[in-house]
């Protein structure tokens, strides 16, 4: 193929699955059943994330799940579109990304029980149970990609440290034993990509933990580096070509990434973030034309519409006004109209997928 064809290839056509993350923009029947509605209509694929708990007694007996937690995991299944490609994500660690995750049964997050609460990430107790999940979710959901670990190198460890060391047990475990069971199924940990000064730590362990991920996936949001603040003319032109650097030609995807649309302040924590929809859809092209020239597997855009209504209801339940971020991350707004980047997400979605 000569370089006319390629370029014309390229921009004809894209690598990757379009997809967002099933996050309603309110806690209600309306808002679940508008969230499934838009995904199916502007996206390849559905991201469905656990990240809230593991069910570590029933997993580690096969039981039956609590009725909350079965009761969700229906609800999801039953939601998923004929032809849709889905992607699955769950997680051994907590929100916090250090100490293994909370238990997950009459409601998410909870403290874990009994001996869960003593031992270790890498006890050979823990790692059957967390397979035990990871297996029913794969039975459950039969997804495209799952995602077996989250952010997995947010807490920035020396790789030649005993905490570093059992995680690379841990994971390697995990890897293996799913792999022989699900050998054609993509086993996916994800990575947080951060501005190229704060990567060194990060590069090392993302070297050593990429043997037991199919793809390399990152977490990111540029809007919160220092240097972009919200403004996307200040995106270093290398803010995604740099991972080849330290990844070779290992599959490359972006697992949840967004960007602000207005401006994002929390003056209690000093933060002041200026946004704009122009700037937000000047991201979106900079994403998928980046993506497209990496060959990724996928881009998922994390929030689908903005998340005011939510955070009214969980700011009432006294949550961490952190999470306030989120809220003009859309690409509708919480009223339901469209911004720019999603015109330019739809141009994108016009696009055959090649075959990579």
């Amino acid at each position: 193929m000569n370089q006319l064809a390629i370029s014309d290839e390229l921009t004809d056509t894209r690598s990757f699955y379009l997809s967002f993350t099933y996050q309603p923009y309110d806690w209600s029947e309306t808002a679940f059943e508008e969230t499934v509605s838009f995904i199916g209509k502007h996206s390849d694929m559905i991201f469905h994330y656990f990240d809230d708990g593991v069910p570590w007694d029933e997993a580690s007996t096969d039981s039956r799940y609590h009725e909350n937690v079965e009761s969700l995991l229906s609800k999801r299944i039953e939601n998923v579109k004929d032809k849709q490609k889905v992607a699955v994500g769950v997680n051994f660690l907590d929100k916090n990304r250090k100490t293994l995750a909370g238990y997950w049964g009459a409601t998410d997050g909870l403290p874990r029980p009994g001996k869960w609460n003593r031992l270790s990430i890498n006890h050979p107790d823990v790692i059957d149970a967390y397979v035990s999940y990871c297996r029913s979710m794969i039975q459950r959901f039969k997804p495209d990609y799952f995602i077996y670990g989250m952010e997995v190198d947010s807490v920035e460890l020396d790789v030649q440290s005993a905490a570093f060391r059992a995680l690379e047990s841990m994971v390697s475990i995990i890897y293996e034993t799913l792999r022989e069971e699900f050998p054609k199924l993509p086993l996916v940990l994800t990575f947080m990509l951060a501005p190229e000064e704060d990567m060194d730590k990060r590069k090392l362990m993302v070297q050593k933990l990429l043997p037991y991920s199919d793809i390399y996936a990152v977490s990111f949001y540029p809007y919160l580096f220092d240097g972009i603040g919200g403004d996307s003319d200040k995106i270093p032109p290398n803010l995604l070509s740099r991972v080849r650097s330290y990844i070779g030609n290992k599959p490359f995807a972006i697992a949840e990434t967004g960007f602000n649309a207005k401006t994002w302040h929390l003056l209690s924590r000093f933060i002041w973030i200026p946004g704009s929809e122009d700037s937000q859809a000047k991201f979106v092209d900079f994403l998928l034309s980046e993506a497209n020239r990496l060959n990724a597997v996928f881009v998922n855009w994390w929030v689908p519409r903005d998340l005011e209504r939510l955070w009214e209801k969980m700011q009432e339940a006294g949550a961490d006004p952190i999470l306030s971020q989120w809220n003009s991350n859309g690409l509708v707004d919480s009223e339901g109209i469209p911004r720019k980047g999603l015109k330019v997400w739809k141009s994108w979605q016009d696009k055959p997928i090649r075959n990579r």
